[in-house]
């Protein structure tokens, strides 16, 4: 076994203790700063993962750029999409966590992005790794995050791996901005569900 499988092993066992952790003492005894804990670990854990594996710089290729800005047109269709459905449905009220946990939010986002994008790069040769890597990142959003629509983690998560695999890590990262963090912070939302969002 290599160097780069061991690494490869210690991140992803790294991340299943912290969920065992997690359900078994953090989300039970210190449930108020699950998400500050949760932030401050995937912190540390990426630049831990830059440290073992390396940051690869990506070219500026122009076939990666007109894949961003269909990335950043194809979202801006979708809130069209919802805004829509939502003229045609109803409004609800979108619940606005405090600065604080949206600030955690961000933080955790964009550290399980910076993570997917080492772990992948490291590993382009090595699908299987990329495979575990993404199961392992749908069950710690499941688990951590506070998501309730299982079949939308695995669609986002599959898409931004593949993004991830093919372009870079701006692709994913203009997702998750426009996707899972902007959609946090408005103040209303359509009333539709999670399967017809996914």
């Amino acid at each position: 076994m290599n160097k780069r499988n061991i690494k490869n092993i210690l991140l992803i066992l790294m991340i299943i203790i912290y969920l065992i952790v997690y359900r078994t003492q953090i989300y039970i005894n210190l449930s108020n700063y699950k998400e500050s804990i949760t932030s401050s670990f995937m912190i540390l854990f990426s630049f831990l993962s830059i440290n073992l594996l390396g940051f690869q710089k990506n070219g500026n290729s122009k076939l990666k750029k007109t894949i961003i800005n269909g990335n950043i047109i194809i979202i801006l269709l979708f809130y069209i999409l919802l805004l829509i459905m939502g003229l045609c449905s109803s409004f609800i009220t979108n619940t606005i966590k405090s600065y604080d946990s949206i600030i955690y939010v961000v933080v955790t986002i964009l550290s399980i992005e910076i993570f997917r994008y080492v772990i992948i790069k490291a590993n382009i040769d090595k699908k299987y790794i990329i495979y575990i890597s993404t199961i392992v990142i749908i069950l710690f959003e499941y688990i951590c995050c506070d998501n309730t629509s299982m079949i939308k983690i695995i669609s986002e998560n599959i898409l931004i791996s593949y993004l991830v695999y093919n372009i870079g890590i701006i692709p994913g990262i203009i997702y998750r901005v426009f996707m899972n963090i902007i959609v946090r912070i408005i103040p209303v939302t359509p009333n539709i569900s999670d399967f017809v969002s996914t």
